[in-house]
Protein backbone atom coordinates (compact mmCIF):
# COMPACT_ATOMS: atom_id res chain seq x y z
CA UNK A 1 0.00 0.00 0.00
CA UNK A 2 1.20 3.63 -1.25
CA UNK A 3 1.96 5.86 1.89
CA UNK A 4 -0.72 8.73 2.58
CA UNK A 5 0.48 11.76 0.73
CA UNK A 6 2.05 9.80 -2.15
CA UNK A 7 0.24 10.11 -5.06
CA UNK A 8 1.31 8.53 -8.51
CA UNK A 9 0.75 10.00 -11.59
CA UNK A 10 0.46 8.66 -15.75
CA UNK A 11 1.56 10.51 -18.62
CA UNK A 12 2.32 8.60 -22.03
CA UNK A 13 5.35 10.24 -24.23
CA UNK A 14 7.47 9.01 -27.12
CA UNK A 15 10.66 10.75 -26.03
CA UNK A 16 14.20 9.34 -26.95
CA UNK A 17 14.98 11.70 -23.98
CA UNK A 18 14.85 10.03 -20.63
CA UNK A 19 13.88 11.54 -17.13
CA UNK A 20 14.90 9.46 -13.83
CA UNK A 21 14.90 12.45 -11.30
CA UNK A 22 14.96 11.11 -7.60
CA UNK A 23 13.08 12.64 -4.84
CA UNK A 24 13.17 16.94 -5.15
CA UNK A 25 12.17 20.32 -3.88
CA UNK A 26 10.56 22.18 -6.74
CA UNK A 27 9.34 25.44 -7.13
CA UNK A 28 6.04 26.19 -9.56
CA UNK A 29 4.39 30.09 -9.57
CA UNK A 30 1.17 28.00 -9.48
CA UNK A 31 1.82 25.41 -6.78
CA UNK A 32 4.72 26.97 -4.92
CA UNK A 33 7.23 24.32 -2.80
CA UNK A 34 6.52 20.77 -4.41
CA UNK A 35 8.00 17.37 -3.62
CA UNK A 36 8.39 15.74 -7.05
CA UNK A 37 10.00 12.63 -8.45
CA UNK A 38 9.74 11.48 -12.43
CA UNK A 39 10.82 8.68 -14.60
CA UNK A 40 9.97 8.48 -18.26
CA UNK A 41 10.41 5.51 -20.66
CA UNK A 42 8.79 5.58 -23.69
CA UNK A 43 5.89 4.61 -24.11
CA UNK A 44 5.08 6.46 -20.36
CA UNK A 45 6.14 8.59 -17.51
CA UNK A 46 5.52 8.27 -13.80
CA UNK A 47 5.06 11.41 -12.20
CA UNK A 48 5.07 11.01 -8.18
CA UNK A 49 4.03 13.30 -5.72
CA UNK A 50 4.58 13.81 -2.00
CA UNK A 51 1.85 16.11 -0.66
CA UNK A 52 1.66 18.15 -3.60
CA UNK A 53 -0.20 18.38 -6.75
CA UNK A 54 1.55 17.17 -10.12
CA UNK A 55 2.49 20.01 -12.08
CA UNK A 56 -0.37 19.28 -14.69
CA UNK A 57 -3.33 17.95 -12.72
CA UNK A 58 -5.58 17.58 -15.52
CA UNK A 59 -3.00 16.12 -18.34
CA UNK A 60 -1.81 13.25 -15.92
CA UNK A 61 -3.66 10.23 -14.55
CA UNK A 62 -3.48 9.52 -11.40
CA UNK A 63 -3.16 5.49 -10.89
CA UNK A 64 -2.18 5.79 -7.22
CA UNK A 65 -5.42 3.50 -6.35
CA UNK A 66 -3.72 0.49 -8.30
CA UNK A 67 -1.31 0.05 -5.16
CA UNK A 68 -4.98 -1.73 -3.25
CA UNK A 69 -5.15 -4.26 -5.73
CA UNK A 70 -4.08 -7.47 -4.95
CA UNK A 71 -0.76 -8.82 -6.99
CA UNK A 72 -3.18 -10.90 -9.24
CA UNK A 73 -6.34 -9.13 -9.13
CA UNK A 74 -7.37 -8.37 -12.74
CA UNK A 75 -9.53 -5.49 -12.95
CA UNK A 76 -10.96 -4.07 -16.07
CA UNK A 77 -10.10 -0.38 -16.91
CA UNK A 78 -9.84 2.21 -19.46
CA UNK A 79 -6.95 4.47 -19.12
CA UNK A 80 -6.71 7.82 -20.70
CA UNK A 81 -3.36 10.04 -20.80
CA UNK A 82 -2.18 12.67 -22.49
CA UNK A 83 1.02 13.10 -24.66
CA UNK A 84 3.91 14.64 -23.09
CA UNK A 85 6.94 15.71 -24.66
CA UNK A 86 9.95 15.11 -22.55
CA UNK A 87 13.15 17.18 -24.16
CA UNK A 88 14.94 18.52 -20.85
CA UNK A 89 15.75 17.21 -17.46
CA UNK A 90 13.79 20.06 -15.91
CA UNK A 91 11.25 17.76 -13.57
CA UNK A 92 7.61 19.15 -14.51
CA UNK A 93 8.77 20.82 -18.34
CA UNK A 94 7.40 19.35 -21.53
CA UNK A 95 7.88 20.81 -24.98
CA UNK A 96 4.27 21.07 -25.73
CA UNK A 97 2.73 21.79 -22.63
CA UNK A 98 2.83 25.57 -22.11
CA UNK A 99 4.26 26.94 -19.09
CA UNK A 100 3.44 29.36 -16.51
CA UNK A 101 6.25 32.75 -15.78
Amino acid sequence: MVQTGIRIHLYSNASVHKRMIGYCVAYTPKFGLCNWAEVNFKPFGYFFTYNSPPPYPDLMADITAFSKLAYNQVSPIVLRTAYLDVKSMVIGHYENVKHEE
